[in-house]
């Protein structure tokens, strides 16, 4: 064994034999040692406390993903996988198959298969188009409030960064700046943060002001399935196909551990797109687009949305109905009509550092709007957003009941 190590080292060049002499330590092979940087300090922010309840944002049901369906669907596609090397940077041809024909039936959104592009979650559609359309030194328009993910990647892509009002019917089309853009970014089904569902009239002239400024509209239509009376809204790109790209994903639909999501892309931009994905990551992983087909194909997937549809709607009203007692009077709910969070608004009370910190003693997390601010938007000191899709409703009137008690002390 002895014999073998030195022969190894030898090999690999850190030895040297000198005939009648033995073996040596090859000059030059050592490696300083680089002087050890100064770390810092962990980023994450601690564990919550057991029986914390927090109303996060963006947050599916974790218990009711029927995960069984899941894996099952993967067993199924698995097989399939020996016959497929590389794929397309677009996608599984059978996954934008299903996915065209489950938009229509969901949404109303006429694409065709070859329209759909595959995408790590919707992040990445968003960053592609982002650097499609928004390179460095560009301007985008922004919501304000809008997810702050947003902000946060076109600020590291070097776009200057215009943001625009919201009200209670979202963005303000009216005041659009005369100004180039590359790009505008809108969540007209469910605006966040504050909820408002864009209507028809400003739908119109927000197309018509893109088409005048040749800036593409960035549709994030992130829980637009999850509408509460009434079938939900149509997507804005049936307005205008050539000048809207809609995305979309399954974080909210299932669960954000699957990085899957979608893009509609306007012809335009389709050979662009194809080389910017193929350079991103070749294309999202296989195994799971397969999975999705067939959850697609069975109806599996539909029929758990129509169920959390319900499940939705009844954690909703627990909210709205905990918070009418708990603050009669005092508060102002917003964005009931969709999604998975409402906007709530506190006239009178901001929700400075101290008051948020006094929440969390009592056990309970909300999210200011100011954290999603892109400029000054009015909503930002007394409005909180409250998630209630991964709380159920013993816990959601616990939380609103912990609320009254930490806020009635000023």
């Amino acid at each position: 064994m002895a014999v073998e190590a030195y022969e190894q080292l030898e090999a690999e060049g850190y030895l040297e034999g000198r005939k009648g002499s033995g073996c040596y330590v090859r000059a030059g092979v050592r490696i300083e040692p680089r002087p050890d940087p100064a770390r810092p300090g962990a980023t994450r922010p601690p564990p919550l406390p057991r029986g914390f309840i927090a109303f996060a944002t963006g947050l599916p049901a974790q218990e009711l993903i029927p995960w069984d369906a899941w894996g099952n669907a993967l067993k199924e596609a698995a097989p399939q996988l020996t016959r497929v090397g590389y794929g397309e940077p677009e996608g599984l041809p059978e996954l934008r198959e299903q996915l065209s024909a489950y938009l229509y039936r969901a949404r109303g959104l006429r694409c065709a298969p070859e329209d759909v592009c595959i995408t790590s979650g919707s992040t990445q559609a968003l960053a592609l188009l982002t650097g499609l359309c928004c390179p460095a030194g560009t301007v985008a328009i922004l919501e304000d409030p809008c997810h702050v993910a947003m902000r946060e990647l076109l600020a590291t892509a070097g776009t200057a960064i215009l943001p625009h009002p919201v009200d209670a019917q979202g963005l303000v089309v009216d005041t659009l700046p005369e100004i180039p853009a590359g790009l505008i970014y809108v969540t007209p089904s469910h605006q966040f943060a504050l909820g408002g569902v864009l209507p028809a009239t400003r739908r119109s002239r927000l197309v018509a002001w893109a088409r005048a400024h040749r800036a593409l509209v960035l549709e994030d239509d992130y829980d637009g399935e999850f509408r509460y009376g009434g079938q939900p809204l149509l997507p804005l790109r049936e307005s205008d196909p050539e000048g809207v790209a809609y995305v979309g994903t399954l974080s909210k639909l299932f669960s954000p551990a699957l990085r899957l999501g979608w893009v509609i892309l306007p012809g335009a931009l389709r050979g662009r797109w194809r080389e910017a994905k193929r350079w991103s990551d070749v294309h999202s992983a296989l195994l799971e687009q397969a999975a999705l087909a067939r959850l697609l194909a069975s109806g599996r997937l539909e029929q758990h949305v129509h169920r959390m549809r319900r499940i939705y709607g009844a954690r909703r009203e627990a909210l709205l109905e905990a918070l009418a007692g708990a603050f009669p009077g005092r508060v102002e709910p917003r964005g009931a009509a969709a999604g998975l969070h409402l906007a709530v608004r506190f006239p009178g009370l901001a929700f400075t550092a101290d008051r948020l910190d006094r929440l969390k003693q009592a056990g309970v997390g909300v999210t200011p709007v100011s954290a999603h601010a892109v400029g000054t938007c009015e909503a930002s000191r007394d409005t909180v957003l409250m998630g209630y899709g991964n709380l159920d409703e013993r816990r959601i009137r616990e939380g609103v009941r912990r609320m009254g008690s930490a806020l009635a002390s000023g």
